[in-house]
């Protein structure tokens, strides 16, 4: 308790010094903490699906595109052989317009996907139902399943919301799910609002050329994953074979839904070495910056047999004995050191955002 009370003490007897110091430390372990943060929200996190270990991203590697997408053409005979492989489903990039009557329209970003989405991501809605088959059909397909986050800014949590009618680019749509909240991983699906049905036209279904869309398989258990790999691979190098000229140098490959997050190769641990080693860093600064308020307010040695300082200049006397708080420059260089390592985590976590819609490694989707 006596050493309490004397730290008391002597905090209240420089009260800007002491703040100087919480901050400075404030803001060294802040930095570790957000590094630590956005190391374990981005990279480490397993995905949040119930079978995720069965989960693949689907790519269709081309030498300027390791992680491109496919065509309408190529999911459509994909799935016309999926029983190979397990479940396949595909979604799109689609921004509409939503209004509702007595409210002004806004932009959504949305997704079109295929039916079977959300049972291969093992998600249920909270309210209502999911996607039927047939509702991927274009003329059936005007039905919505909008994000929790969605229903409670948009809607205000009405529980009346299944069955409402909205127009989506001019058309009635009608609402009929929910999903829950935990369906919100920032690296994959998170920004998204609104989900239709996938719904390709006569043009779209014969489109080989284009290459927006995106792949999860959800593997059958009776296969390994070099079972399922093999097959993946040995469909896109037929369709290279059939269709030369939109599938010539693609190889298709799968990820590990987890991998494609975090690769576990020499370029995810060199990622992540790179965090931790800024970590220490800005602990270090922290350290330093500490280290240098503290110098001014230390006591000067007395270097004379006759006294404290008595062979010392009256300016210096008085600093040995009365340890003076330290001078605005050190302040300056505190604060100075301290925002450098601030603004790299505060830039670091915007990144995985900045991309989404990227299908890569970066990329929520």
């Amino acid at each position: 308790m006596n050493d309490l009370r004397f730290a008391l003490k002597s905090l209240r007897r420089s009260p800007g010094f002491s703040l100087i110091a919480i901050i400075t430390l404030g803001l060294g372990i802040g930095a570790n903490t957000s590094m630590f943060s956005i190391l374990d929200e981005y990279m480490l996190r397993p995905a949040p699906y119930p079978d995720r270990d069965r989960l693949d991203r689907i790519y269709r590697a081309t030498p300027r595109n390791a992680t491109g997408g496919f065509s309408p053409t190529d999911f459509l005979d994909l799935k016309s052989e999926m029983s190979g492989y397990g479940e396949i489903a595909a979604y799109t990039s689609s921004d509409i317009s939503l209004s509702e009557a007595g409210k002004p329209a806004e932009m959504v970003d949305a997704l079109r996907v295929s039916a079977n989405l959300f049972s291969a991501l093992g998600t249920r809605p909270e309210l209502g139902r999911s996607f039927r088959p047939d509702e991927e059909t274009l003329g059936s397909h005007r039905v919505l399943i909008i994000s929790h986050r969605y229903w409670q800014n948009r809607f205000g949590g009405d529980a009346r919301i299944i069955g409402r009618p909205v127009r989506v680019e001019g058309e009635t749509y009608e609402i009929v799910g929910v999903l829950p909240a935990t369906f919100s991983d920032a690296r994959h699906l998170s920004s998204v609002d609104v989900f239709r049905p996938l719904g390709l036209d006569e043009r779209e279904a014969r489109d080989r050329n284009s290459t927006r869309l995106r792949l999860v398989g959800l593997r059958s258990a009776a296969l390994s994953r070099a079972q399922a790999e093999a097959f993946i691979a040995d469909f896109g190098r037929r369709l290279a074979r059939d269709f030369p000229a939109a599938n010539a140098e693609s190889t298709w490959t799968t990820i590990p839904i987890d991998d494609s997050f975090f690769p576990r190769n020499a370029q995810g641990y060199g990622m992540a070495g790179m965090l931790i080693s800024l970590s220490a860093f800005v602990a270090l600064i922290a350290c330093s910056n500490l280290a240098n308020l503290l110098l001014p307010a230390a006591p000067v040695p007395s270097l004379s047999p006759c006294g404290p300082s008595s062979g010392w200049p009256p300016a210096a006397r008085r600093t040995a004995t009365t340890a003076s708080a330290p001078p605005s420059p050190s302040t300056g260089a505190c604060w100075a050191g301290c925002w450098a390592p601030v603004s790299s985590p505060l830039w670091s976590s915007a990144w995985p955002r900045r991309c989404s819609r990227c299908g890569s490694i970066r990329s929520p989707r």
